[in-house]
């Protein structure tokens, strides 16, 4: 997963608009899936018109800022594009740029601030146009493939020895980038199903996990173990990141769905319930409660 240091707006990377807000200067040759196709492999597929990724990079994330809002990190292929920055600048904010072999050749991950994903299928610069055509149109078709399916892998040993491991994406994590959204019960209250709720706020919980878990240490100590029905975007992430430490299950045997079971190095046992990040926020607000053995007070109506 991303470290603290480098995900979202830090003291290095400067705050941004809601959107990039400059339009692109040549409208990129790209096709997206629609949204109601969101288990894909694909997002969709891009033809740039060069092999300079930096080059190309503005005009590509200007579009897809209207999906994803700004964006922070671009993973691609470095077999299928010239030498590449470590980081490059667009309408004054800064986008990591990292170099990863996929198993799918040519695919391109990019990672909007809000913690939302696109991963599209690079057509090289220099494809003759029918063939490239085609392969656009192909990437816009809204049928999903088996639900056996995974995004592309990372190829870790192919990466620099220098990022393969960081220190800091270890625990301790760092100041979470965003207070999570999470109520738990007393230490001293008796926990009859749930020990608390977390409220996510997309469904990329991989995303979300290390500001969780940094909120937890107190009660859970250092976390080992994660068992959860993970949804496809969570498990894509966590394909691509860097290892943590954290070891992620399916749902024990047993486990109710929504249910997160957190258990420490030191076999403390936490049960979360986790609330769906699109639940209208009265609703929410209303199950983070009950879950913690709480209700909301009626406040008497006035005269």
């Amino acid at each position: 997963m991303p470290s603290r240091d480098d995900h979202g707006p830090t003291a290095e990377m400067p705050r941004v608009p809601a959107r990039h807000p400059s339009p692109p200067m040549y409208t990129p040759r790209l096709r997206l899936r629609s949204r109601a196709s969101a288990d894909s492999y694909l997002d969709g597929a891009w033809w740039p018109r060069s092999g300079e990724l930096a080059a190309e990079l503005p005009d590509l994330l200007a579009v897809l800022a209207v999906r994803l809002g700004p964006v922070w990190r671009v993973v691609y292929d470095p077999t299928c594009w010239s030498s590449a920055p470590a980081a490059t600048v667009v309408d004054g904010a800064t986008v990591r740029l990292d170099a990863y072999r996929f198993e799918r050749w040519n695919t391109l991950y990019v990672f909007g601030r809000d913690a939302g994903m696109i991963v599209l299928q690079v057509i090289p610069a220099d494809t003759d146009e029918p063939t490239a055509h085609a392969a656009l149109m192909a990437a816009a078709e809204s049928v999903a493939e088996g639900p056996g399916e995974a995004r592309p892998s990372v190829d870790h040993p192919a990466m620099s020895t220098a990022s393969a491991t960081l220190a800091h994406d270890r625990q301790p994590f760092g100041t979470p980038t965003r207070t999570p959204r999470l109520l738990l019960r007393g230490t001293d209250s008796h926990a009859e199903q749930f020990d608390g709720a977390w409220w996510p706020r997309t469904a990329n919980l991989t995303a979300e996990l290390h500001d969780l878990i940094s909120a937890l240490t107190p009660r859970l100590g250092k976390t080992a173990r994660i068992s959860f029905d993970w949804n496809t975007t969570s498990r894509h992430q966590r394909g691509i990141d860097h290892g943590d430490g954290v070891d992620l299950h399916v749902p024990d045997v047993g486990q109710q769905p929504d249910a997160m079971h957190l258990v420490g190095v030191d076999g403390v046992h936490l049960i979360l319930l986790v609330i769906a990040a699109d639940t209208p926020a009265d609703v929410a607000d209303a199950q983070l409660l009950h879950a913690v053995g709480r209700t909301r007070h009626q406040l008497p109506l006035s005269d």
